[in-house]
């Protein structure tokens, strides 16, 4: 297998992640890349229904791609109330998982639009290029709590290697998930 090129969008979910890794923060390539991850999240990923970016720019903050409106709309509610998963990634540079919406009391916004959308459960992941600052915030929503529960604790894991919790694995696209984030890491 020949290594991920930062030229060419890649078609596989680990690859797309360590591109953006070894990117610099204001490569012209970034934006592009970002779009990649999220359509391969929300097409491979198994508890995932609707995925979306979060990106900081001079203006406030702004969905850079979105794979239904579903995911959008969740991303406005956020910007919306200045508060919610995708902003807390992206400013703090940590996971923020919410295995179950009903219980988003901080976030009320969040909380009433995912649930008009039917989405029960959601994780917002820090995305890092090559300054190992966040540029964005990779925001996975789905409407299936339980397996989206499982995702959320084995991504916080690789965000915190001093754990040695066993997990148990979970679908081939949530461990093309996995195995990004964690090869992400190698590059820090």
């Amino acid at each position: 297998m020949s290594s991920p090129r930062p030229d060419q969008p890649s078609h596989d979910l680990t690859d797309a992640l360590l591109v953006l890794a070894g990117l610099p923060d204001d490569a012209p390539a970034l934006p592009e890349q970002l779009r990649a991850i999220v359509r391969l999240a929300a097409e491979v990923v198994g508890p995932v229904d609707f995925a979306s970016v979060t990106v900081l720019t001079a203006d406030g903050h702004r969905t850079d791609a979105a794979s239904d409106e579903a995911a959008n709309a969740l991303d406005l509610a956020q910007y919306a109330d200045d508060a919610g998963p995708c902003m807390v990634a992206l400013y703090t540079g940590e996971t923020v998982g919410v295995p179950d919406i009903a219980g988003a009391v901080v976030w009320p916004g969040f909380r009433d639009v995912a649930w008009r959308y039917g989405v029960r459960a959601s994780l917002s992941i820090p995305l890092f290029a090559g300054s190992g600052n966040p540029v964005a915030a990779l925001n996975l929503y789905s409407r299936d709590a339980a397996g989206m529960r499982l995702l959320i604790q084995r991504v916080e894991s690789c965000y915190h290697t001093g754990r040695t919790q066993v997990l148990p694995r979970l679908d081939a696209g949530s461990e093309r998930l996995l195995a990004g984030l964690a090869g992400a890491f190698a590059y820090a």
